[in-house]
């Protein structure tokens, strides 16, 4: 059985995505991966390290216009969310706050209301409790996702 890396190569994941961005009417997204793919052939001949690469791969992606700018602080909180989430299970504002043991619950609590107002999340109530919300990824978070998976993808093929 083929691995998900083998399946669909980061290239082909670039196409699509720029595919999208086109039916989406998105084009100043389109021309920036248009870009990126160009400026990617001359990284991986570049850097000698799979790491250098996603390190540099990395910082592209995050100039891209369709990434909004975050703040370390802001990835870090995305990427533990991003664990959770693929584990199928809900987060819980409250009990996603008390688990980030490295932030204090306030600075999370604000994370989270800053993650909101970008569009990268947004807050589920519960069906019979209002106070009780869970945290989901949006589509804009979906579309992080996808860039930063065509990043490890791209780094992790290097010849």
């Amino acid at each position: 059985m083929m691995s998900s890396a083998e399946e669909v190569p980061p290239r082909k994941k670039l196409t699509t995505l720029i595919q999208f961005f086109v039916s989406s009417q998105m084009y100043c997204c389109a021309q920036t991966v248009i870009t990126s793919l160009k400026m990617i052939d001359q990284m991986m001949n570049k850097y000698a390290t799979r790491y250098q690469s996603f390190c540099a791969l990395t910082a592209l992606a995050f100039e891209m216009p369709s990434v909004p700018k975050l703040s370390p602080l802001e990835v870090s909180v995305l990427n533990k969310l991003i664990v959770l989430w693929s584990i199928g299970e809900p987060v819980p504002v409250v009990g996603f706050m008390k688990t980030c043991g490295d932030i204090s619950p306030q600075s999370v609590h604000r994370l989270i209301k800053r993650l909101k107002r970008m569009g990268m999340i947004s807050l589920l109530e519960h069906e019979t409790d209002g106070r009780r919300k869970s945290i989901v990824p949006t589509k804009l978070c979906h579309t992080f996702v996808a860039i930063m998976d065509s990043v490890v993808l791209s780094s992790c093929n290097r010849p």
